[in-house]
């Protein structure tokens, strides 16, 4: 318990760096809570709640919120996201408490703090990373943590009610783990990854993968000894399980009840959120059949790369500023200036470099394996490639880690030089990104 507790502690030498992200993520999720407040706070006797059909943040889903207000498990996060709403049930009885007490639904606080704290930890763990195991000094590490904040969906995933803050405070545990696993020479414990995977692929599976891959290039052949290999297939065992039987004594109950309702009535009981319009139809379909239905074969593939992979994930474009795609803005939106695709070209440009200097370095090919199992996802399978950019928190902090091996590599004048180029460019589109996300909320 003492070593666990140990990597929340913040060390004095981090905190010049931790500060400005603290700061910067907490006027985020203090605008979000504003903007809703009024509508969210009132308590809703509706299944859904006030949440899923009035928040309009770049096609974030508000499930937590739903969740965390009404306590439920819905199908399309019984499968993918198996343990998420056994996670937030603390979040259920603490919000339920303040009900009581105040008469206002405090959701928007109470997941809030959860929100600033996995964000918070998430930076740190990657300050960790750049200067524990790449070893760079405490101003190009804090200017990489830095462009990191700044990249538009990171910076807006720290304060929406979707899991995406939750898994990237996750995978940089994992990733700062093995990292320092790597530099050490040290394997990761089978007992390690076991806890990672549940937590990785208990917020999203696909996380399971990655954390299962970092163990793999870290321990290498050491994976596949049989007690690992058991153990691990019995973790997802236990995930597999956990989906099935929400399903089976949760959510299957829950639709038949509904559709005899709406059977019964004649109309539909529960208004249904536009991310839920298919719930009742999922729940008679497989899982496998309901991950098919996110596959995209015919959105092009180099104008998402360009304009919603690296752009509105970096820089947020300002027209249809921050809508859903349910609601009015298009697949696809262009930038009316060249500057943000230059300045894209060049950080993925630096990225590039920084991998070829770390090319022997395992810890830069578990980033290659990372960011490629995300572009299979994406790009070949289509999976949410409508929408790809708020799945940022899953690979974003990758560039800067690239970046960050680059300066390592450089002499002691070129590191100075690129150091204050990425300064510059991140107080530019951190200025930049929040002041339209603060457009927007206000």
């Amino acid at each position: 318990m003492k070593r666990f507790l140990h990597l929340f502690h913040v060390n004095r030498g981090e905190w010049p760096a931790m500060i400005p992200v603290l700061l910067v993520v907490l006027t985020v999720n203090l605008l979000v809570i504003v903007h809703y407040w009024p509508l969210f706070s009132q308590p809703s006797d509706s299944i859904w709640g006030p949440f899923p059909s009035n928040f309009h943040v770049s096609g974030f889903d508000a499930l937590l919120y739903t969740m965390s207000s009404r306590w439920n498990i819905f199908y399309n996060i019984c499968f993918r996201h198996p343990l998420m709403a056994y996670f937030l049930i603390p979040t259920w009885g603490v919000t339920r408490v303040l009900l009581l007490i105040t008469g206002y639904n405090c959701v928007q606080w109470v997941l809030g703090v959860q929100l600033v704290f996995c964000a918070f930890y998430g930076f740190l763990f990657f300050y960790r990373l750049l200067h524990d195991v790449l070893h760079l000094t405490s101003l190009e590490s804090s200017t990489l943590v830095w462009l990191l904040l700044s990249f538009a969906m990171v910076m807006l995933s720290t304060a929406v009610p979707d899991h995406f803050v939750f898994s990237f405070f996750l995978l940089l545990l994992t990733l700062w783990l093995a990292g320092q696993r790597i530099s050490s020479g040290k394997p990761l414990t089978t007992a390690e990854t076991f806890w990672l995977f549940i937590l990785t692929a208990g917020v999203t599976l696909t996380n399971g993968v990655k954390t299962l891959l970092a163990q793999w290039l870290t321990d290498g052949r050491r994976v596949f000894r049989l007690r690992n290999v058991l153990v691990l297939a019995v973790g997802g065992l236990l995930i597999w399980g956990v989906g099935k039987i929400s399903y089976e004594l949760i959510v299957k109950p829950d639709i038949e009840a509904r559709t005899a309702a709406k059977q019964k009535s004649g109309k539909q009981t529960h208004p249904q959120a536009p991310s839920q319009k298919q719930t009742q139809k999922d729940g008679r379909k497989s899982p496998l059949s309901n991950y098919l239905q996110w596959a995209d074969t015919t959105t092009p593939r180099w104008t998402s790369f360009r304009e919603n992979f690296m752009g509105e994930t970096l820089i947020l474009h300002r027209s249809h500023l921050l809508e859903d795609i349910g609601t009015g803005r298009p697949i696809f939106v262009a930038y009316s200036s060249p500057l943000p695709y230059i300045i894209e070209a060049f950080l993925v440009l630096l990225a590039l470099l920084g991998f070829l200097a770390a090319f022997r370095q395992r810890l830069a090919w578990m980033a290659l394996s990372w960011i490629t199992f995300d572009a299979v996802i994406h790009f070949v399978f289509g999976f949410g490639l409508n929408e790809v950019y708020i799945m940022a928190c899953h690979w974003a902090f990758l560039l800067p880690l690239m970046i960050g091996y680059l300066i390592a590599r450089l002499t002691s004048w070129g590191r100075r030089a690129l150091t204050l180029i990425i300064l510059l460019i991140a107080a530019s589109m951190l200025t930049y990104n929040l002041t339209l996300i603060a457009s927007y909320l206000i």
